[in-house]
């Protein structure tokens, strides 16, 4: 697990819900292979849990919320599984660039696979559409697959001649919406195959695309280290990344009605309003660069993290959305100490776990707030408060999750409960 020590924290703007006087960004990860140092596409399965490709280790990895990690070998040997995304039947599918495969896999780790028609069309991104099937796009045959959950494939080709067709999405139109990496286009297709094409800056080389919460859609440029928005009706917007040369990678519709993007060579997590203000937040070395990134239903983003510039860990990045101004007191004491929990963004009646490491370990001590908000709880017998430090890493970082609201972590004053004399 990464996250007792790799806590990155940055101000974010605005609040998530009312009463919130400001709310903070903490990002932190879980270390998750030891065979592969490039992790890809990341999803939210039917089973509420995260599902990932592990390209260069030939797996697929599935990862819960308390950061629990399991691995199952592709079929195909060296098949580079990429995107993911969740089916229509409850299964995962998810595409295979060298096996030139769409595979399937159940919530319970069993795959099947099926042959994409073109050979060596190296199937990249992956979505499931408005009509049932599966749609993914072709980066080397230049076309666009319809694949049904009993495994029957269509192709549309592309009208550019080698324009790379790479990420897709689901529109808010009916329609599938596509980037062209070569072809320097965002395309469009429709459910019966019809093809329309709206070009882009020159270099642009568009990657991830997602729909966004204003109705239009919103992808990366890597070329051009922008972010894009196209209107359903073709009209394209791009606004530079603040990072330099940050190579921003995958972009998601967030929980807090943002566009939240990777940036693979920035090493950061990029986001940006409707109205085009951005933020940026570093990720942890620990974690290494960022890839695919995807919102879950626990209202936190995860990420996947690769192994390169460097970096030896194989961690599953997560961004959490934490309280600011939390107040602990007394900042020390012995066994049995009585603790008490304040801030603003207190409601009456919340109740508090706190974790030893990170959401979902082992909880430590639960506590229900009184009507004025704060929180007050007498500790269990082995729980020592030790006094906060202001700079620093404590191996073992506490968080608390208040219920029904978010998850949260007191690291503004990195305080450290330890178990034990």
């Amino acid at each position: 697990m990464v996250w007792p020590c790799v806590t990155a924290i940055a101000q974010r703007p605005t609040a998530l819900r009312a009463g919130t006087a400001t709310e903070q960004i903490a990002i932190g990860g879980y270390v998750t292979s030891t065979y592969s140092n490039y992790q890809t596409g990341i999803t939210q399965g039917s089973d509420g849990v995260l599902w990932f490709t592990e390209d260069f280790s030939n797996r697929i990895g599935r990862i819960t919320t308390a950061g629990a990690v399991t691995e199952y070998r592709v079929p195909t040997a060296d098949s580079e599984p990429l995107s993911i995304t969740p089916g229509p039947d409850g299964a995962l599918w998810f595409t295979e660039v060298m096996g030139n495969n769409i595979g399937r896999i159940t919530t319970l780790g069993v795959i099947s696979e099926y042959p994409v028609p073109t050979a060596d069309g190296e199937p990249w991104g992956i979505v499931a559409g408005p009509d049932g099937a599966l749609w993914f796009t072709e980066n080397i045959g230049d076309k666009i697959g319809r694949i049904t959950t009993a495994g029957a494939i269509t192709e549309y080709t592309v009208p550019t001649a080698s324009s790379r067709p790479s990420w897709i999405t689901a529109g808010p139109d009916g329609a599938l919406w596509f980037t062209e990496a070569l072809g320097n286009s965002i395309g469009r297709i429709t459910t019966l195959g019809v093809i329309s094409e709206f070009p882009l800056t020159a270099g642009a080389s568009p990657g991830g695309i997602t729909a966004g919460p204003d109705g239009a859609l919103w992808f990366t440029e890597a070329g051009l280290n922008n972010i894009g928005r196209i209107s359903t009706g073709g009209v394209v917007t791009e606004y530079g990344v603040p990072t330099a040369n940050s190579l921003p990678y995958d972009i998601t519709a967030g929980p807090d009605g943002a566009l939240w993007f990777t940036e693979f060579d920035g090493l950061r997590i990029g986001r940006v309003t409707t109205t085009w203000a951005f933020a940026e937040y570093p990720v942890p070395t620990d974690i290494g660069a960022p890839g695919g990134i995807a919102s879950a239903s626990d209202g936190s983003l995860w990420f996947t993290g690769s192994a390169l510039h460097g970096y030896l860990q194989k961690a599953i990045g997560q961004v959490a959305f934490v309280t600011a101004g939390l107040a602990v007191s007394p900042a020390s004491g012995p066994y049995n100490t009585s603790l008490t929990f304040s801030g603003d963004a207190f409601s009456p009646n919340e109740t508090v776990t706190i974790y030893r490491g990170g959401i979902g370990s082992a909880a430590l001590a639960r506590a229900t707030a009184d009507d004025g908000g704060s929180f007050r709880h007498i500790s269990r017998a082995c729980l020592v408060l030790r006094s906060p430090v202001l700079s620093g890493s404590w191996p073992d970082q506490w968080q608390y999750r208040s219920s029904p609201v978010r998850d949260h972590s007191a690291v503004d004053g990195k305080s450290d409960f330890r178990a034990g004399g």
